[in-house]
């Protein structure tokens, strides 16, 4: 039976569909609640761009500081600035200004910025050094911050795509990657070089040290024997002194090895005896020759202590000592010769630079030889000290000290 209209076996029979009211169709769409209690996002939304330009405002400053200029500054037109030394630039000035301190991410966040490097022809040089960065952006210009506005961080770029794994596909790395990595590559091998340089630099002071130690304490040693030597001798002089019934004067010092006799003022077997005390064998041998020439006889003493042992064991007409010599200086040994063996021998002391004269004549130096010299003037100081005065004129020279 039909009721109404109604057909089939249903109850209660169904209204047809009413159309929606307007105040209905006004309502706003309610979404669904995500995890955590809020509202989920159309999911067909567009991701936001970001406009933030405080990266460029700080670069901005950041060269507007002149005490950084010497190390990243404007080019002279103004559109573009360079980076001069890039490992200062990050030591001292990066910093500063930005929360990573690594130049690698400051250029990449500079590619972020759309800033692009400036290149340089590999046959040319850049003007602003050999390592130096330069970069590039049509906005970022010295006189006009206004345009720092437009200069917006790029939208990213499509996700890398996922491997089978679940791990990303990175793709090789660009240009600047590339140079950044060579250059902090040929900073390695730079402080690697310089690392060596230096380990080598300390193993030849270390080994010069030890060389000073071992001469200080030879030649301490050697000092320390011929001061015990020389206090003996004169101990055992001085006994016999006491000892003898009929005393007579007694030199201050007797040599350890006996002498050959006194040599008089004058040439023994027509030579005057010299001794020399120098370690450049050129200087000995320039020295030697022109005191042959002027007719004396030589003796040769390397270092200081060997002329003072000299010097005790014979007689000399003259001592011609330099300044610098091993073991024992010329102005050392000067006075040890004084003290304890002859006093009265002239001992002229050659010099290379300027001295303290005062100093060198209280400590017993008779006359002063500057270095370089000629024959002539070694013959003017022999013929002064090693031949009698024979007018007022030879006296009065005879006096002075400086040749």
């Amino acid at each position: 039976m039909d009721f109404g209209g109604n057909s089939g076996n249903s109850w209660p029979p169904q209204r047809p569909p009413q159309p929606a009211t307007s105040q209905q169709q006004q309502q706003p769409m309610i979404l669904p609640k995500a995890p955590g209690g809020a509202s989920a996002e159309p999911m067909n939304r567009p991701p936001p761009v970001n406009t933030s330009t405080d990266f460029v405002n700080k670069l901005f400053s950041m060269l507007e500081e002149p005490s950084s200029s010497h190390i990243v500054h404007w080019t002279a037109g103004g559109d573009s600035f360079v980076v001069v030394d890039p490992s200062e630039f990050t030591k001292t000035v990066l910093p500063r200004h930005f929360k990573h301190s690594n130049f690698a991410s400051f250029v990449r966040q500079l590619n972020k910025y759309d800033f692009h490097k400036v290149r340089v022809n590999p046959t040319e040089t850049s003007p602003y050094g050999e390592n130096a960065w330069e970069f590039k952006h049509p906005d970022f210009q010295l006189h006009n911050r206004e345009q720092l506005e437009n200069i917006k961080r790029k939208t990213p770029a499509a996700r890398k795509k996922e491997n089978a794994n679940g791990g990303s596909t990175a793709g090789p790395p660009s240009g600047t990657d590339r140079e950044v990595i060579e250059h902090m590559q040929r900073d390695i091998e730079s402080l690697k070089r310089s690392h060596q340089e230096l380990e080598n630099q300390l193993s030849r002071a270390i080994d010069s040290i030890d060389s000073l130690q071992r001469s200080a304490s030879t030649r301490e040693h050697y000092i320390k024997q011929l001061m015990d030597l020389l206090n003996q001798q004169q101990q055992q002089n001085s006994a016999n002194t006491n000892n003898d019934p009929q005393p007579q004067q007694t030199p201050n010092f007797s040599p350890l090895i006996p002498p050959p006799p006194l040599l008089s003022s004058g040439p023994h077997d027509g030579a005057y005896m010299v001794l020399l005390g120098e370690d450049d064998e050129d200087s000995v041998r320039l020295c030697r020759k022109f005191l042959n020439q002027y007719g004396c006889d030589v003796d040769v003493a390397n270092d200081g202590l060997e002329a003072v042992q000299r010097t005790q064991a014979c007689r000399y007409d003259l001592v011609l000592i330099d300044s610098v010599l091993p073991s024992l200086d010329g102005a050392s040994a000067t006075e040890l010769i004084r003290k304890k063996t002859n006093t009265h021998v002239p001992i002229i002391i050659m010099v290379s630079t300027e001295v303290d004269e005062e100093a060198y004549y209280k400590r017993g130096i008779t006359g002063i030889l500057r270095k370089p010299f000629k024959k002539d003037d070694l013959f003017h100081i022999l013929d002064i000290y090693l031949k009698p005065p024979q007018n007022e004129e030879d006296a009065r020279m005879k006096k002075a000290r400086v040749f």
